[in-house]
């Protein structure tokens, strides 16, 4: 799943502040959440982990448990989410297109021509494309602009062609593209570029059109991908790609008019594969615009906060007992402190059990019920 987990910035603070140097500036650290690690465990316990005097930080170590504690969060979320919740898409990573062709694809000046990619109305769905083949008659290269129906403008890549072979190039930085829009029924994405006949494509096709038994014919007046095929053309769950050739109308081709495009198009890519992920960001469930410590989602909010927070006071604790220290703490207050981490444990599981049995899919159209929640969440700390 994506991870885009923003929400959970300062989501708890440190009220301690001190004067021992070893601390860093951890001491007033914000918390949105109103809610402080502090509260409860005391700061001194990280003594007992490390040797201030040999110059380790305390900071250091409070932050990287904080990052364990989000870390476990996620992870145990996202396996208790899967234990009672069934995935209605199955994200597919794969190739979008095929390599092999006949002959050239014939094209002329002043056309644009490319692919054009027709998306389910997946809410949290998300497209990303890591990497780009061309398969064109000489060598060279081809910038590719990508564009949407919302008329907004996603950038461009220039990538190389071979001569007769296809070239697969990687993106400097991954194309990430949600599959939802609030403005439009389904997001339609344009990959394209100037066409010119001293270098053409050669008709590579989305799928053999005569082989197996999925044959996909692009029509968003039917579209395909309710249909649930599998396997490599798995990504046919979550769109339909097919080609897009059309004169230059505009000097800018930010500025071209996709309103009119016909409901069907050729299964043609004009030389043109992509190597594509699909799936959903499953952290949008708890990440989304109604995250908020006010209002009907305070609870939701809450929970997560206090999740986190009773996780970091437990990996704290648990580096506290595999201490090889030997004081006062670690030998008089090991059982004290042993009771505590399980405590806090238990409260954080109790949490989990909170968020997952009160889920709201209005924002993740990712996930369907396999029955009524009624069971015990299970945790990989169990």
């Amino acid at each position: 799943m994506s991870v885009n987990l923003n929400c959970f910035d300062n989501i708890v603070g440190i009220t301690t502040s001190t004067d021992c140097e070893c601390f860093g500036e951890i001491g007033g650290l914000e918390s949105t959440s109103g809610l402080y690690l502090d509260s409860l465990t005391e700061l001194s316990d990280v003594f007992n982990i490390i040797n201030c005097q040999n110059g380790d930080s305390v900071s250091e170590v409070i932050v990287k448990a904080e990052t364990e504690a989000k870390n476990d969060f996620m992870t145990d979320f996202n396996t208790n989410l899967l234990t009672h919740f069934k995935i209605k898409r199955n994200p597919f990573n794969g190739v979008v297109g095929r390599p092999t062709f006949k002959a050239n694809k014939t094209v002329t000046y002043g056309n644009y021509a490319g692919v054009r990619m027709y998306c389910a109305d997946v809410v949290s769905g998300t497209l990303t494309i890591n990497k780009v083949g061309a398969v064109f008659e000489k060598a060279g290269s081809v910038t590719v602009h990508v564009l949407d129906n919302l008329n907004n403008y996603h950038g461009n890549f220039t990538i190389p062609t071979l001569a007769n072979k296809h070239k697969v190039s990687t993106l400097a930085e991954p194309l990430i593209l949600p599959m939802h829009s609030p403005y439009t029924e389904n997001l339609e994405y344009y990959f394209l570029y100037e066409a010119t006949p001293m270098n053409s494509p050669k008709n590579n096709e989305v799928k053999c059109s005569s082989c197996g038994v999925f044959r996909p014919f692009f029509n968003t007046q039917k579209p395909y991908f309710n249909s649930q095929t599998g396997g490599q053309y798995g990504w046919a769950n979550w769109l339909m790609a097919g080609g897009l050739y059309m004169q230059k109308q505009e000097s800018d081709i930010e500025d071209e008019d996709f309103t009119c495009l016909s409901h069907t198009t050729s299964n043609y890519m004009y030389g043109l594969t992509f190597e594509v992920k699909l799936d959903c960001k499953a952290n949008d469930l708890i990440c989304n615009d109604n995250f908020s410590f006010d209002g009907a989602n305070a609870a939701i909010a809450y929970s997560v906060a206090n999740a986190i927070r009773y996780r970091w006071a437990a990996i704290i604790l648990e580096k506290l007992l595999r201490s090889g220290d030997i004081n006062r703490i670690t030998m008089v207050n090991r059982d004290e402190k042993k009771e505590q981490a399980m405590m806090f444990n238990e409260k954080y599981m109790q949490m989990m059990n909170y968020l997952i049995s009160n889920l709201s899919f209005q924002e993740n159209d990712c996930y369907a019920c396999y029955n009524k929640y009624d069971s015990v969440v299970k945790t990989i700390k169990a």
